[in-house]
């Protein structure tokens, strides 16, 4: 069962770009690790 999820960012005290970056990086690495519950 895939689910599709969506960063969302509340607060931050960086760039723009800097933000999609670490979300892109968080996103692959959930994406390649499996995390159970």
């Amino acid at each position: 069962m895939s689910e599709q999820r969506k960063a969302v960012i509340k607060n931050a005290d960086m760039d723009e770009k800097m933000q999609q970056d670490a979300v892109d990086i968080a996103s692959k690495a959930l994406s390649e690790y499996n995390i159970e519950k």
